[in-house]
Parts: C-alpha cells; structure tokens; sequence
C-alpha cells in the first residue's frame, strides 16, 4: 500500500547533501555532482533516510543509467511499481511505464515521441523540464550529473506553485485597478520612508508633477517635486503656504491640511501611520464639497433617511463611547434593545443589556459578552459575529471615525453561513458524484473543432474519431436543433448557445438531438468553460456531456404527473383557505353576539341584585365564557392545522408560570372543595428560554381537566428539572379522580375525542384541549405522557426542552388575569367608533362605570370627521363597520394629519387570527383588543395607550 502521508511530516530535523541539492532544482551540475559524491560516500542508512524525507521525487541512476537509490516520492509520483523500483533497473524499462502511465494522458503516437524525447535525455542535462498532466498539474523535472557519470534526477509538483503566483499577480492586478478607482488621490509609504504606490488622483491637480514622481521618493521629496510644479509660477506666498502645511501634516499624523490652489481648486490633505510603520497620504478635491456647506442642513436630513433605509444596522458613538445615532434596522437585528436606544446612552450599558439578553461571540461563545465587545470596541478596526439567542448570527464591524468615535454596522448572516456551509457539503458531493460519473468528455480547439471527446463508460456507442475535427453544433439533427420536441421538451436555443461560443463564455445543459448512423435520435446535454493560455488569448473549450435521451422521456411523463399533482395541490389548498375563511367568518359572527352577552353580564353583576338575580347572571356569565373556550380551541386547532401558531423563544421563570396557574384555578378547586397545590422537585432554574405563554396554555387545560374530572381528594402540579443533555422541564398534573382505561389511552389526544360519548355523558367540552396540547407541545419539541388507573387517577406528564439562562436575564411570567378592573384616569376624552348598536351598549356601559361618556361613530366616515374637528385621548375603533370600515378610517386617520394624527387607536375587532392583528397594526393603530371583552381587559388597554394629565399611566 503507498504511504500517503505529508512528506514533510517525515522529514529530518536537519537535512543531507544529498536531500539540499535534489530538493533544489535551481542547484547547479556541480554542487549536485558534489552533493550525489558526498552522499555515496555517507552511511547507506543516513543517504537512504535523507532522501526518503525529500518533498521531491528523487532518483539516482549510474554511468549506465541503471537505478542505484530513489525515494518512495519518486514512485508514488508516477505510479511506479515497487517490482520496477528495484537498484540496477534500466532507465529505459522505467521510463517505458512512466510513457504509459495514465497521468500523461498519451496516445500511442505521444507515447512514442516521449520515449524518443527521454532517450536523448543527456542532451539536455541541467534543463529543467515541465510536463502538464492530463488532471491539470504540473511537474518539473531536472537532471544533473554525478562525477562518476551518473545522473541524480528531481522532479517535483509546481502545480500549487504556479496557482499560488497566479493568485498573487491577480492580487496586484486588482490592488493597482483598486488604487486607480478610488475617488481620492492616494499614496502609500513604506516604513523607511520611501513611496511604494500612488493612483493617477493623487497628483491630478497638478500639471505634470506625475512626471517627476518615482517609486522610493520619500515623502518629503514628494512635497518639493509637488511645490516645484508650473502650477505656482506668480503664487511663491501661496507655495510656501503649500510647503508649511505639508510639513506640519507630516509632523502630526492624522491632522488635515487645506491646500487653496491658484486654479481657485481646493485640495484636502491628510497623512496616517500603517499598521507596518509606513504611511497613508491621502488627498482629495474637496472644491465642490465646500461649495455644498449651503445646503448642510438638508443633505444631513437625507443621510439621516438614508441609514434608516439601509439594509445594515448602524450605530455611531463619540469618542466618549455614547451613542450618536442609530437606525431602525439595528433594532429589527438586536430585539433586545428595541425601544432602549436613546442619544446619550453609555455603551457599557448597551453591552450589559446584551449580556443579560444572552448575547455571545460566535468565536468565543464561553467568553462573557461584555468582555468580548469591549474588546472589538476598543480596536480601531475590528469584525466579529455575534450569535444570538435564537442561533442566528449577526456580522458586526467597528471602525474608527475622523473625531475619534466608533462606527459600527451590524448584518444578518445567518442565511449567508448557512448557505457557505451547503456550498462546502455541494463541492464535497460534486467531487463523489465525479469519480463515479457516466458523462463522457470532450475538449475543442479555438475554432469550436473537437480535439478529444473520451466516453470512459461507453454511453454513447459512438466511434469517437469520426468526430474530431467536428463542432458540436454540426453534429445536431438538422431538422432538431430549434424546434420544440413532441414529448413537450424544448431543445437547446441554438442562436443564443452561439452566442455565448462568440463572447467565449460558459455554458451549461445545452441540449440537442444527435442523429445516428441508423437515422435514431440520441439527446445529448452538453456543459463547457473556455480555457484561455497565460496570455489570455482563447484557445478552446472543455467540458463535459451525457445521454440525455431517457431522462427528456421521462420529462414529459413527469410532466404529466406534476400537472396532475399540482392540480391535487391547488385544491386542497382551497380547501384550506375555505375552511380557514370560514372558521374567521364564524369566529367573528360569533364573537360579536358574545360581546353583548358576556359584557352587558358583567355589568350587570356590578349592580345591586337580589342572589337569585345573580344566579342567574352568573350562569348565562360562566355559560358564555365556556362558549368562548370552545370558539378559542377550535381557532387554536385550525392555526396549528394551518401551520400559523407562532412559538416564541423568551426567558420565563417555570416556577412562576406554575404558581399562576395554581392561583387563577384555585377558586374552582376551592368550589368542588378539592385541594389545589403546588409541589416544585429539586433546584429549578430561575430562567429558561422558551414560549411561556403556551407552556401556561398547556398548563391551565391540564390542570383544569383534573380539576373537572376529579370529584374528591387532591390535584397536584409538579415541576422539576430532569438531570440530562438538554435541559429538560418535567411538569406532572396528577389528580384523584376516575381514571382512563388503558384502551383509551391512544384515542384521548386525538381531535373531537370524548371519554364518553354517549348521551348520559357528566362532561362536557369539545374534546379539543388534549388535542391542542399535544400538538402545542410537539411544536415546542416537547411531549406529553399519560399514566391512569380506572378509579384511582390520572397522571399527565409535560416534558419540554429548554436552554437555562444567565441569572442576570429576569423571566418575566405571562401577565395573569385582573381580578378587578383598574381605575381609569378622570377626564379622559375617547371616541368610540361601532357600527353594532349592542357593542356600543356594553362598550358606554362599562365606561360609564369610571365616570367616562365616550363620543359615538356609527361608522369609519362618522370617526374621521369626528377625529378632524376634536383632538381625543384614545379611539376605540372597530374593523368591521358599513361605508368606511375601521382600517380605511385609521389610515386617512395618520395620513392627512389630522388633530389626531398621534392620537392611539386601538383595534376593537372580533377577528382573533393572528393576521388580522398584524393587518391592523400595519394600518397604524396602536393596539389591538379582540371581543368579547371584559371590563378589566378594555380598562387596561385603554391605560397601555394613554396617560393622565398628571403624566403618569
């Protein structure tokens, strides 16, 4: 087996003569001669082991040009058989199999006139040879003599060599046209002093100081070249001005200097230290810049604008670290800190904010952020990738500005990373599929004639020399290079594939028809890169073919099946958007009436009333609010079906969401005088990452289907943190109540599923809750377990995987239910804009409670001439309304500035889909409150939005 290790990895500490002069094809015959003497003379076992730790291929032939000594490079080099390698081989045995060796790629013709080549080899002795394989590489080879007449022979791999010189000549290429494209004359020093490049800009003002200018003139050389130009005959005051600012500009790196030139232009200097000691100089025309200082004021208006469009989050701070200036869009990037910027605002402060958010360096996530940023802060030029939260990463670059301060932009690469990361895994898998591919080959010279095709698999069944000399565009069917093919696949456009010949372009899947011998059709596909010599003249095309017959059959049946499945798709996607209308339809239908119910209810149980009376109201209250549950599951099932229930990912403490719903459910528990606790297992984390609000969700539907199915005894929530990779939050519901038959057990969370589903059932519900908890669980990437015995109980286990987080990031539970409505400031004046004469009733009715009388809209026309003649603390707003509906009104509202173009307007709709909330905020309003309402819930919208005149909420 070749050993396939480094060669540098075997080589000695300290190298052989014999290792220097091979390893050297620059070395002369005679130091060769000296070093191959000195290593025939040295122990067999250092000579062998030196050469053995060669990077080249090495070999040493005698007088009679038999192998005396090599090195397994040598070998592996060539693909020489270890038989063949043996000392006293003939060199004409070995170079016959290097002569038909696969990596030349020759025919028998090149075969011969090799061999020929190489048996005239002491003709050219001291020349260095280079062979171009047929994989691409480059080998150079040189022979040298030895004293006794032999010859030591090194050959090695140039093909990195030459791609890295390539590389760097292209480099410079692009630095010298980067330099010529920049808008400011520019100049660079190097770290003695001298002038290493400069573009045409920086001496443009000038009249012919270009002439006089050369590479190694040091910078105060420059500056009196520059001071003798024509430009200052009769302005020797103003030259010496020239002179004195130069000097100081040198003296004091980064100062600006104002050069007024008598051509009435106005040039502006300045010079800046490199990282290497050299220096920057750096001059621009600032005449036209001066000449805008009038139009200052509205040009910063516009670049203000303009970072508030760009793609990129910005921010600007002064040399103290404050913040200057932000945009939106870094606010969009960072949610963290959305709404805490403010001008002023300390940096260290932003960073502990984002420390507290959980925010790393994508480099160093173990480092503490705000080391990490202090860090890239006090760099003048500095690039790092912040990761998130969420995993996503963010780009941010901090650069120095003029006055000291620091500007740094911010950008989303998630997407980017992740796209370099399927092109890595695309090139990997390109190079499989290659060593297995069945295309056939091809190669042309300049004039589009074919000058190798090789088909290794023998695809075609062609006889390949009958088409040398042949353009591809030749071998197509006449009669089948433009026109469409019956089987409804278009062939290859031949007048743009001509097209991309002529401007030697690639090309890929040109597709064309090639008529047989026999009068059959074959389809072949084409790909191909024009190849250009090191002058860059064209020389031909390579690429690649395949038989593309089968597959442009199979395309039309594909076609067919697709069309079929894409009708399949489209209808069942009507049926969805018909089913969802429907749910919204009725979701609002529904909610409307129940507005009226549950809202005139409640305001008639503030009232005085005998128990009776408030029996009754209790009743038709809590039937409402079970109707209101069984519309709220099965919107809730119909947002999963649909895909469009949204999981968060935000701290919360499990402790606390735990506790409240213990406390919120407890009245029930205490009415069917059953005992309602709280039992928390082991250490919980103060703070994990997760959607808090469905774990809550989860939470109250178990523990109120205990409650419900539990007639005596106890129902205990508890939490605790499993011990495992990732963290794991185990909540169990257990409770004493009848128990599930293990037969049930697999149709219990399954949608519409009842225990009992006769007509002497003691339960009611949907049988969606189980359902939706299932389904919200598995989106969270948890489950939930089920363990009963008939008779003794039930016990429902919820485990989710979270992430902890640092102490320093406070959870903030789900907000819990009032228990009263909170009081309202006196005074406030509201427009109510509702087209439902019941809806307004409850609306004025629990208003009236607080001492306020609203001003009444019956429609949106009603509401937008009401908010054109009288400013209002808050509009309450419905969506669905005759004439003009509440989004029409809101934006004529907020466009032609009205009296209340600032004024809040909340959305008062009872379309509850997530979309609908969205639509209204994009409208413009402020807030979105869904019916039916409670007094509590329209108090406490009201006070988000508004403040008293006093100024507080």
């Amino acid at each position: 087996m070749t050993d396939r290790r480094p060669a540098e990895a075997a080589a000695p500490a300290a190298a052989s003569p014999a290792e220097s002069a091979a390893a050297s094809p620059a070395a002369s015959p005679a130091s060769n001669d000296v070093a191959g003497d000195a290593a025939l003379h040295a122990s067999p076992t250092l000579f062998a082991d030196a050469i053995e730790g060669m990077i080249d291929g090495f070999a040493l032939y005698d007088a009679q040009d038999r192998l005396v000594a090599h090195n397994r490079r040598y070998g592996e080099m060539f693909d020489i058989p270890a038989a063949l390698l043996r000392p006293g081989t003939p060199f004409r045995d070995i170079i016959a199999h290097v002569a038909a060796w696969p990596g030349h790629g020759f025919d028998a013709a090149e075969q011969a006139a090799f061999l020929a080549e190489r048996a005239r080899r002491r003709e050219r002795i001291g020349q260095r040879i280079e062979r171009r394989l047929a994989d691409g590489r480059i080998y150079q080879l040189l022979e040298s003599p030895t004293r006794e007449g032999g010859l030591v022979v090194v050959a090695r791999d140039v093909s990195a060599e030459r791609a890295a010189r390539a590389a760097a000549d292209a480099a410079e290429r692009r630095f010298r046209e980067g330099l010529d494209a920049l808008e400011e004359g520019f100049a660079l020093y190097d770290a003695a002093g001298g002038l290493v490049a400069w573009n045409a800009r920086y001496l443009g003002a000038f009249r012919d100081a270009y002439r006089h200018v050369e590479v190694g003139m040091t910078l105060e050389k420059v500056t009196e070249t520059l001071a003798q130009d024509p430009i200052w005959n009769g302005y020797d005051r103003l030259r010496e001005t020239f002179r004195r600012a130069s000097a100081a500009g040198h003296k004091t790196p980064g100062a600006v200097f104002v050069l007024e030139l008598p051509n009435k232009r106005t040039i502006e200097g300045v010079e800046r230290p490199t990282a290497d000691g050299g220096r920057i100089s750096i001059m621009r025309d600032v005449t036209a810049e001066r000449a805008a200082l009038a139009a200052l004021a509205v040009s910063d208006q516009r670049l203000r604008d303009g970072i508030a469009a760009m793609t990129e989050g910005l921010a600007l701070y002064d040399r103290d670290d404050r913040l200057l200036l932000w945009n939106a869009r870094l606010e969009t990037l960072l949610p963290h800190l959305a709404g805490k910027f403010r001008v002023g605002m300390a940096r260290t402060e932003i960073a502990a904010i984002s420390s507290a958010a959980g925010l790393r360096d994508a480099s160093a996530p173990d480092v503490e952020w705000t080391l990490a940023w202090r860090r890239q802060m006090t760099s003048n030029a500095s690039d790092m990738e912040i990761l998130m939260p969420s995993g996503d990463l963010v780009a941010t670059r901090v650069r120095a500005t003029a006055d000291g301060g620091k500007l740094a932009t911010f950008r989303d690469v998630t997407e980017e990373r992740r796209n370099l990361a399927r092109l890595a895994d695309s090139e990997i898998r390109f190079r499989d599929f290659a060593q297995v591919t069945s295309d056939w080959l091809w190669e042309t010279d300049a004039a589009h004639r074919l000058t190798f095709v090789a088909d290794p698999r023998g695809m075609l069944n062609i006889d390949f020399n009958a088409l040398i000399g042949r353009t591809h565009l030749e071998l197509a069917a006449p009669e089948r290079r433009a026109e469409p093919r019956g089987d409804g696949t278009d062939a290859g456009d031949p007048e743009a594939h001509r097209e991309d010949l002529a401007l030697c372009r690639s090309f890929r899947d040109y597709l064309f028809a090639y008529a047989r011998p026999d009068g059959s059709l074959e389809w072949l596909e084409i790909s191909g890169i024009p190849l250009f010599d090191e002058n860059g003249a064209f020389i031909g095309y390579r690429g690649a073919g395949r038989v593309a017959s089968e597959r442009v059959r199979a395309r039309a049946r594909l076609g067919a099946a697709l069309d079929e499945a894409q009708a399949a798709r489209q209808a069942a996607e009507r049926a969805s958007r018909a089913k969802s209308d429907f749910l919204a339809a009725m979701s609002h239908e529904i909610r409307t009436p129940m507005n009226g119910v549950i809202g005139m209810t409640s305001v008639l149980l503030e009232a005085d009333l005998d128990p009776g009376q408030r029996r009754a109201l209790e009743t038709i209250r809590q039937s409402g609010e079970l109707l209101l549950q069984i519309i709220n599951d099965v919107l809730d099932l119909s947002k999963l079906d649909a895909g469009r229930m949204t999981v968060e990912n935000a701290p919360f403490g499990p402790r606390d969401v735990a506790q409240g719903v213990v406390d919120l459910l407890g009245p029930r528990a205490a009415a069917k005088q059953l005992e309602l606790k709280l039992a928390a297992v082991g250490d919980l984390p103060a703070s994990v990452l997760g959607d808090g609000g469905h774990v809550r969700q989860i939470l109250l539907n178990l523990v109120g289907n205990a409650l419900k199915f539990t007639d005596r005894g106890a129902v205990t929530l508890s939490v605790e943190a499993a011990e495992a990779a990732p963290l794991t939050l185990r909540f169990a519901v257990a409770d004493t109540g009848i128990g599930i038959p293990p037969e049930r057990h697999g149709e219990l969370f399954q949608d519409f599923a009842q225990l009992d589903g006769s007509n002497t059932r003691r339960y009611g519900g949907t049988g969606l809750g189980l359902a939706i908890c299932r389904r919200l669980a598995e989106r969270m990437g948890g489950r939930i377990l089920l363990a009963s015995t008939v008779g003794e109980g039930s016990t429902f286990t919820f485990e989710l995987p979270v992430a902890a987080v640092a102490a320093a990031a406070q959870a903030q539970p789900p907000p819990e239910p009032q228990a009263h409505a909170p009081e309202l400031p006196a005074g406030l004046r509201l427009l109510l804009a509702e087209d439902n004469p019941t809806n307004r009733m409850v609306a004025v009715a629990m208003l009236e409670t607080a001492g306020l009388v609203p001003h009444i809209a019956e429609d949106g026309a009603q509401a937008l001439a009401a908010a054109s003649m009288q400013r209002y603390d808050l509009i309450l707003m419905d969506v669905q309304m005759p004439e003009m509906d509440g989004l029409a009104a809101t934006r004529a509202i907020r466009r032609h500035g009205h009296l209340n173009a600032q004024t809040p307007i909340v959305a008062v709709t009872a379309n509850a889909f997530e979309s609908h909330s969205a639509e209204c905020l994009a409208a413009g309003m402020s807030d979105f409150l869904a019916k039916p309402y409670r007094k509590t819930d329209l108090f406490a919208t009201i006070l988000r939005n508004v403040r008293d005149k006093s100024g507080t909420a």
